[in-house]
């Protein structure tokens, strides 16, 4: 027998409650799971019996003492939980199931006592090992404080009363925007865009993806100029990819007008530079934050948290998915890339704010049928990010479509395709845009 007083924050009391209630009183395990996790209970014991009862549940089965010694049995687990004896007790020790939620709770409270306490030892432990650089010793201890808040329960349901006062409210906002001429979400500024989507609507994640060449990078910097400048609103956007430098030449040559390679070899005329200059201007007055240092999903997180605190940031742009540094990288490629895409989802609904995340098409987009469009199957490494993503957009230079308007097209006039191949709460279709590639600038398409 362990010594009690040297286990971490526990409630034994409150645990044989809660697994003497499930255990005598069925009905009352959905609500003991709604609240707790196996990981949430101190004694291994505890754990086991636990799951043991909650796999009797799902398939159907009325548990009791004879069929839960059963199941722990046959996995080997009966001596480890104390036996027939400790079965009986926990049957015994609770002959109600009214308070299973308050002893739940009181479960769970301790678990995010231990936890907590867990990860503050292992932070301790590496500072002072100094187990590699400050900023990686932050960046590991933000991972597992954001860990605990993942492993919360909590109350996933809540009464339809609350559901429908907040629809109702939800429903006001979004008829004053359009009173007043804007769009429901932060507004792209390509109007046919804009209108099929809505704008970019809060909590949802935009995934914009396209080969290498086609503008992906362009095409978000051009939002996030439209936002700041336009829309004055605040705007993080994140390159994984380019320095800050980089970055702040592309969009101050689209603001500009300035041709980007000849900003790159020193040879812009007087006119050209006066126009950087103006641009330049513009910009400075602008709130738009770009970072260029953070390589993984926490420093992202964490850096976007930040900065919707203190600025109050109204949408998010990483610059690309595929090249966040995974948190485990000996995991395979495709759960690596699902967990970044799931992470950037979650970070969307927890900031209430829009966040689009760039992503490349893998080869087979370019032979992709007669059209050559490419389709959602297309996405890079993993399918996850189709699943993830509220609306996906694919960006597309058309080459050979046999329509008129098509063939009297110069051939390198710019045309790009939106294709709006996911939108979970709209609908799909193909807005055409314009992307003059020396200025880095995407423009509406015609009378857009």
């Amino acid at each position: 027998m362990r010594d009690e007083t040297r286990l971490p924050p526990h409630n034994k009391a409150a645990e044989q409650q809660v697994l003497g209630a499930m255990l005598r009183h069925n009905e009352t395990i959905p609500d003991a799971v709604g609240i707790v996790s196996k990981e949430d209970f101190c004694h291994d014991a505890h754990q086991k019996i636990f799951q043991a009862i909650i796999e009797l549940s799902d398939k159907g089965v009325v548990v009791d003492t004879v069929l839960l010694a059963n199941r722990l049995n046959e996995h080997g687990q009966i001596e480890d939980v104390g036996g027939y004896v400790y079965l009986a007790e926990l049957w015994d020790c609770s002959p109600t199931g009214a308070n299973v939620e308050h002893h739940a709770k009181l479960v769970r409270g301790k678990a995010i006592l231990r936890h907590t306490l867990q990860a503050s030892l292992e932070t301790a432990r590496d500072v002072q090992n100094q187990t590699g650089p400050p900023e990686e010793l932050l960046e590991a201890a933000q991972s597992r404080f954001l860990a605990l808040g993942e492993k919360d329960v909590g109350n996933a349901t809540s009464m339809i009363q609350e559901l429908v006062d907040d629809s109702c409210i939800r429903l006001d906002e979004r008829c004053e925007r359009r009173r007043g001429g804007g769009h429901v979400g932060v507004q792209t500024g390509f109007g046919k865009l804009d209108y099929l989507l809505t704008g970019l609507p809060d909590s949802e994640l935009i995934v914009v993806a396209a080969r290498p060449g086609t503008g992906k990078t362009a095409f978000g910097l051009n939002v996030a100029r439209h936002v700041v400048l336009y829309e004055c609103l605040p705007v993080l956007f994140v390159s994984v990819e380019q320095s800050k430098g980089e970055i702040t030449d592309r969009i101050l040559c689209a603001q500009g007008l300035v041709d980007a390679q000849r900003i790159r070899r020193g040879t812009i005329n007087d006119e050209e530079c006066s126009r950087f200059a103006d641009a330049a201007d513009r910009m400075r007055d602008s709130k738009l934050f770009v970072d260029g240092k953070s390589r993984t999903m926490t420093r992202i997180a964490a850096n976007a948290r930040r900065h919707k605190f203190r600025h109050g940031i109204r949408l998010v742009i990483v610059d690309y998915l595929q090249l966040i540094e995974p948190e485990n990288k000996k995991e395979p490629r495709q759960e690596q890339v699902a967990g970044i895409s799931r992470r950037l989802k979650y970070l969307a609904k927890d900031l209430k704010i829009p966040v689009m995340a760039l992503a490349q098409l893998n080869r087979q987009s370019e032979n992709s049928g007669k059209d050559n469009r490419p389709r959602l199957s297309h996405l890079r490494e993993s399918g996850s990010i189709e699943q993830d993503a509220d609306t996906v957009l694919l960006l597309h230079r058309p080459g050979g479509i046999e329509d008129e308007e098509d063939l009297q097209r110069p051939p390198d006039d710019g045309l790009t395709e939106v294709v709006i191949a996911k939108q979970r709460n709209g609908p799909t279709g193909i807005v055409k845009v314009r992307f003059r590639k020396e200025f880095q600038r995407f423009e509406s398409w015609g009378m857009d």
